[in-house]
């Protein structure tokens, strides 16, 4: 609780969604009769007004019908956001307290209820189910018992993501509550009065057709949202230790859900404790690729936004389900209704941020800008009418008359006139519209961000080839892996990798799935004694060419399928016949030279890696490891914790992959820098890589140079930064220009006459935003050249 001073009166003001981007304070009221009796009788003597500026203001109404009051005995309260938009919300009391035995009250905003906390002293977001650890998720797998799933019902209510459509009386009433519409019911009645019956009709009629467009838009919208967004089916739910077939709308946090093998849509955010999974999650991230799920580990703690590849997203496709002892494949519900991550994007579509135009600001400005033009022809025209003897109600007509000339009437239905043209041209050319306000915004752009892979180049990546590393030295490059006799690089080839086997079709990243293919081996996921020499039955086995002729087939027990976090996937595997497992880790090079021995890891590792970033190859590492030899299967496959297994890795070489651009990208960033539209390019790849790509889609010309930005950070608080040529016109070597200082500190008579763009890593980029924020802003805006500069 934090202490505000309001005026002469001291308040205190609670806050919600504290230390996240929707913090929000809090004031609590409770209805009061003199207050309400004083307010109703002020907005009757001012004929109404106060319900207009309700409108505009929701604390105006609330302030007037309620006092302060402590937010355990609210009956409302107000929340204002940090674009300054406010929000009443009703305040609703439980039948049942908590289970800490305080009282059940709460409130909803933007489809997210609050809970008042006693101990804390505020109101907490009800987000998921709350574990201190992921060992709770496995004590969950006999289900709730009907006592605590009657209780998560109370609580978190049904898992459905319903959207009620609003009245239309009251989108009406939104429409003509906007400062034109009710300037122009002004000029109406001002017309009326002298008798303008075609203008007012004129009027009326083009505001009527305007305010139905609105609504009908607004209102279209809504329902496509609520159909697409609606979802419902049968699942398998434990209660009680006991199956049963439930609707999807029935599901609680902490109920335990068989997940079925055949394809289906997940209808919650669930945490997988058995099995594995293959996830389509096209329709949150855009990622085409199939996604592995696997189960959550027996951790000290757990944290949702990190450990993504343990949950099953509501709305994601699941492709296939498997387990390899013959179990159901179980999930516990951790999240339902708007507290999913489909919800999560329902809400921002339903409650998007507010995003100023400067063209609306402009129009109010010009408006003021108008008016104030005519007062001298509205003053001249009244002392004229008085001269004459004009009784005063004509001359105020006659003045307020000269106003409606000033300031156009007509305002608002030309702008929803343009905007519905518009959108038609942009229909035609294939570009659809829901919200018409942000095409003036688009008109304004002046800058675009586009990532790499999958944007300006394929998503696919082709393998060029491997170089092996032996003894701390990399070998020479070998295009075909498959002609590699089987040594750490082909296993790392057929065994790190997340593939699955659906409908008898491998799936899985593109990436692992041509990586795969290069060295002909073939992938079984195994049922029954179907594979011999494991001491167990693994979820995976992959075989070489040669199985039939004494190859040794390979057991994948483990995956950690990539995550952007880490920067890295790994497996353990075990070879047919043999007691050790294996650990092997592929990533980004960076992050595997710092996972190594230093005597594994070659001289010309930078040296190598920069000369085919250069040429526009994406890089990765391959490590690997073996267990101590006292490691059972158990501990393999289950006990040993990420970190503990990928310690003491040795460095085994680098798999070369090419991204080739897409064929309509550079035509469209040509198209861009014709419109002085400028392009920036924003990716997780090598610097070195990014900038060859963007030499080869037209974002860097042939007689540009590239600054390259380097920053560390000295004693926690001084920052160094560094300025150093990537390329230089028409060439690629790099130059060192100087240490420390400013962006103007660096030039070079040679290069006086040629744009340059910058360059920077993400580390960089986030401790100059840090600790620098007079950098960041010449950076990003005040350039020596007349081009703004690219962030690659």
């Amino acid at each position: 609780m934090t202490k505000y001073s309001m005026g002469k009166k001291k308040t205190s003001a609670f806050r919600i969604n504290v230390g996240t981007e929707d913090e929000m304070p809090l004031e609590s009221f409770r209805w009061s009769i003199k207050r309400a009796i004083a307010g109703w009788v002020a907005v009757i003597l001012c004929a109404g007004i106060p319900l207009f500026l309700y409108s505009w203001r929701r604390s105006i109404l609330l302030r007037f019908t309620h006092a302060h009051c402590h937010p355990d005995v609210a009956h409302k309260v107000l929340l204002k956001d940090k674009y300054d938009r406010e929000y009443v919300e009703e305040v609703h009391r439980g039948d049942r307290p908590l289970k800490d035995g305080t009282n059940y009250i709460y409130f909803c905003n933007k489809r997210t209820k609050y809970v008042w906390k006693t101990d804390l002293q505020r109101f907490v977001a009800l987000d998921g189910l709350q574990v201190e650890s992921s060992s709770d998720f496995h004590d969950m797998s006999m289900g709730l018992s009907c006592m605590d799933v009657d209780y998560q019902k109370e609580l978190y209510g049904q898992n459905t993501l319903f959207i009620q459509m609003q009245p239309i009386y009251k989108l009406v009433l939104h429409e003509i509550s906007h400062p034109f519409y009710i300037y122009q019911i002004f000029i109406v009645l001002v017309w009326l009065t002298e008798l303008y019956y075609q203008f007012s009709v004129c009027i009326l009629v083009l505001s009527i057709i305007s305010v139905t467009v609105s609504v009908y838009q607004t209102r279209k919208q809504t329902r496509a949202i609520k159909e697409t967004v609606h979802s419902e089916s049968l699942v398998t739910v434990i209660r009680d230790g006991v199956e049963s077939k439930l609707s999807s709308k029935e599901l609680v946090p902490g109920d335990v859900i068989v997940v079925p093998e055949q394809e289906h849509i997940m209808e919650c955010d669930a945490v997988l404790i058995s099995g594995d999974c293959i996830a389509n999650e096209s329709m949150l991230t855009g990622e085409s690729s199939p996604v592995s799920k696997v189960p959550v580990s027996c951790a000290e703690n757990y944290v949702a936004t990190v450990e993504k590849k343990n949950i099953l997203f509501s709305g994601t496709v699941m492709l296939h389900s498997r387990s390899a002892d013959n179990q159901k494949v179980k999930a516990v519900v951790y999240r339902t209704g708007f507290s999913t991550l489909k919800g999560e994007l329902v809400r921002s579509i339903l409650y998007p941020k507010p995003v100023n135009f400067k063209l609306y600001t402009d129009l109010l400005k010009s408006t003021v800008v108008f008016l104030f033009i005519g007062i001298p022809a509205m003053i001249y025209t009244g002392v004229v009418f008085y001269r004459l003897g004009a009784f005063t109600q004509d001359i105020v007509i006659t003045v307020i008359d000269i106003a409606t000339f000033v300031v156009p009437p007509l305002l608002p239905a030309v702008l929803t006139s343009i905007n519905a043209a518009a959108q038609k041209r942009l229909k035609k050319e294939g570009v659809y519209c829901l919200n018409a306000s942000c095409i003036n915004l688009c008109g304004a752009l002046d800058v675009v961000c586009f990532d790499k892979t999958g944007t300006l180049t394929d998503d696919s990546l082709d393998l060029s080839g491997v170089i092996p590393s032996e003894n701390g030295v990399l070998q020479s490059p070998v295009p075909h892996p498959q002609d590699l006799p089987v040594c750490p690089m082909v296993v790392a080839l057929a065994t790190c990798h997340s593939l699955h086997l659906v409908n008898h079709r491998m799936v899985g990243y593109p990436l692992d799935v041509k990586a795969f293919e290069s060295i002909s081996w073939s992938l079984v996921e195994p049922k029954g004694k179907d594979i011999e020499g494991f001491e167990r039955i693994p979820p995976r086995v992959v075989k070489p060419p040669n199985s039939g002729e004494g190859g040794v087939n390979i057991a994948i027990l483990r995956q950690f399928p990539f995550e952007s976090q880490m920067q890295r996937s790994s497996v353990v595997i075990n070879a047919a016949g043999s007691k050790l497992f294996q650990v092997f880790v592929k990533g980004a090079p960076e992050v595997i030279r710092d996972m190594c021995h230093p005597e594994t890891v070659p001289a010309n590792f930078r040296e190598t890696l920069d000369g085919y970033a250069r040429k526009g190859l994406r890089i990765l590492a391959v490590a690997s490891n073996t267990l101590p030899e006292d490691t059972t299967w158990d501990k393999a496959q289950y006990m040993l914790t990420r970190v503990e297994l990928e310690q003491d890795l040795k460095f085994e070489g680098f798999l070369v992959l090419q991204n080739k651009l897409k064929a309509g990208t550079t035509g469209t960033i040509a198209v861009l820098e014709n419109a002085a539209i400028k392009t920036v390019m924003a990716t997780g790849d090598n610097l070195l890589t990014a900038i060859s790509v963007a030499c080869d889609c037209g974002m860097i010309r042939e007689s540009d140079a590239v600054i390259e930005v380097q920053a560390e950070l000295l004693n926690y608080r001084d920052l160094k930064v560094n300025y150093c040529y990537t390329k230089l016109p028409g060439l690629s070597e790099k130059l060192v220009l100087g240490h420390g200082g400013a962006i103007e500190d660096v030039s070079i008579p040679l290069l006086s006459d040629y744009t340059y763009h910058l360059a920077m890593d993400g580390k960089t980029f986030a401790l100059i935003r840090e600790h620098d924020k007079d950098l960041l802003r010449r950076v990003l805006f005040k350039c020596p050249q007349v081009h703004l500069p690219q962030l690659t």
